[in-house]
């Protein structure tokens, strides 16, 4: 790991930047597994320090009610891969009954951004300026995958 960081430094001084970002994607691709073996951790973690403040008799009223909205958005994400505040989360969940379970959480996840939660109403919004930005992105990306 010292000869990588070595070589990143090394890499800046002498002002060649596209090694760093090369240098810096491949040690993320080498160590991706262990990454999200963290971040994993990190949220179960999380779970267990929620679940063990519910369990105080201390917590009372707003702060336990807070973190029992915690607790239901954490199990939410990991169930779905979608983080939500509660009256989101709960209108998705109305839509996704709605729809006879014929729309998935994954479909929902996909349109995030065209969907607008306002005054407790979920809208589909798709505008000229949201579909070039998309476009932008993803053809920038694409680009940098093909030099």
């Amino acid at each position: 790991m010292q000869e990588v960081l070595n070589k990143i430094i090394e890499s800046l001084e002498n002002g060649n930047i596209i090694l760093v970002i090369a240098l810096v994607a491949v040690a993320l691709v080498i160590n991706s597994q262990k990454i999200l073996d963290y971040y994993e951790l990190r949220k179960q973690l999380r779970i267990e320090k929620l679940k063990e403040a519910l369990s105080s008799e201390h917590v009372k009223n707003n702060t336990r009610a807070h973190l029992e909205n915690e607790l239901e958005a954490e199990y939410f994400s990991l169930a779905t891969g979608i983080s939500l505040e509660r009256d989101f989360r709960e209108a998705i969940i109305e839509a996704h009954k709605a729809s006879n379970g014929n729309v998935r959480f994954v479909q929902f996840k996909r349109a995030l951004p065209h969907i607008e939660f306002n005054d407790k109403v979920l809208s589909v919004v798709v505008s000229k300026e949201k579909q070039d930005t998309h476009q932008l992105i993803a053809t920038l990306v694409k680009q940098a995958l093909c030099v």
